[in-house]
């Protein structure tokens, strides 16, 4: 648990595939005493739903939204969360901070703008390693997946942490 006065932060991760968001949430999640919910770790446990699946996106919503219910629940007994999943658009950032604002709690989000190169890197290794909790991912697919990223701009109203690492 967060033990200064302050109102515990809703920490939000911002990246393509690859990036570092999971290894960096679990890293937080130890320093700072908070609870990591990684949305791809919830939907292969429960679902056993890969991205490619048709029925992917309606489950991944209702989970956000399980796991949403449980995070309010533990900001509101002072614990700090991670939302580990890929917030790439603008729209999608709003409707998270919106919601973060309107139960009124501080939020950082975490961008990690890698190169293609470093990320297909990355891939290759993550793909031939494969990592529970992680869906493999071909790199026609993090190419197909490189333009629809939207960084995070300043004027989003976020509180925008690089990470570069």
């Amino acid at each position: 648990m967060n033990t200064d006065t302050t109102q515990p932060i809703v920490h939000l991760m911002c990246g393509l595939p690859t990036s570092g968001k999971t290894t960096f949430a679990r890293r937080i999640a130890t320093e700072r005493q908070a609870i990591c919910f990684t949305l791809d770790e919830w939907m292969l446990n429960l679902y056993d739903y890969t991205i490619y699946d048709p029925e992917y996106g309606q489950y991944a919503v209702r989970c956000q939204e399980q796991i949403w219910s449980v995070a309010l629940q533990l900001l509101a007994c002072g614990v700090e969360v991670i939302l580990d999943w890929s917030l790439w658009s603008a729209q999608r950032r709003k409707q998270w901070k919106d919601r973060i604002d309107a139960a009124g709690y501080p939020h950082r989000l975490y961008c990690f703008p890698h190169s293609l190169a470093v990320l297909q890197e990355r891939l290759r290794q993550r793909n031939h390693e494969q990592p529970s909790g992680t869906h493999v991912i071909s790199e026609a697919e993090l190419l197909r997946f490189a333009p629809l990223f939207e960084p995070p701009m300043p004027h989003e109203g976020l509180t925008i942490v690089e990470i570069t690492t």
